[in-house]
């Protein structure tokens, strides 16, 4: 049986991670961003930032990087990039770790590299789905995910690639005399 929102809630207030729930909370009530809806940590899961609202999508904090994550969704309301993806996710992150660092005295190399990773995921899809040119992406962000120009031209078009191979599909040999059809057209 699923537990209800207050009830997880509750237990994490309960556990020795206390203080993480509390500091999520203080962040929220200091951007005046509300809750819409508390989840239990997953890996899996999706977590959101709502802008118009200014509402979240948060994991409950019980461990460091469920702290990360919720300051993450936090920081993209409080940031408010919204053009590129890349820059979107690299802004919140950023936020996200000196927020952190600088008020919480929490550092997470892993969380840190995770971040970087899900920062250039974005910039490529940026340059592909978006076309955003590589010589517009902002330097500072190339220098922290640790990347050249010209390793995002390989790997977009490895990720170019991928698609077109996933795009290809064999067409049903009922659907081919269609096909024939309009192309007389």
């Amino acid at each position: 049986m699923k537990k209800s929102t207050k009830s997880l809630l509750k237990s994490a207030v309960e556990t020795t991670k206390k203080p993480y729930i509390g500091w999520i909370k203080d962040e929220l009530k200091l951007y005046n961003i509300r809750v819409h809806k508390w989840g239990k940590f997953d890996w899996d899961e999706t977590y959101y930032a709502y802008f118009e609202s200014r509402r979240v999508y948060i994991p409950i904090p019980e461990c460091t990087t469920s702290l990360f994550i919720a300051l993450h969704e936090i920081g993209h309301i409080v940031k408010g990039e919204r053009v590129y993806g890349y820059l979107a996710e690299y802004q919140a992150e950023q936020w996200a770790l000196q927020r952190a660092r600088i008020k919480y005295k929490i550092i997470s190399k892993t969380y840190e590299d995770s971040a970087r990773r899900y920062v250039y995921e974005h910039l490529l899809e940026d340059v592909v789905y978006r076309l955003l040119p590589i010589k517009k992406i902002q330097k500072k962000v190339i220098k922290w995910i640790g990347v050249t120009p010209e390793k995002i031209r390989k790997d977009a078009l490895k990720l170019c690639r991928r698609l077109s191979k996933e795009l290809q599909y064999e067409i049903p040999e009922e659907h081919q005399s269609l096909i024939r059809l309009q192309n007389y057209k």
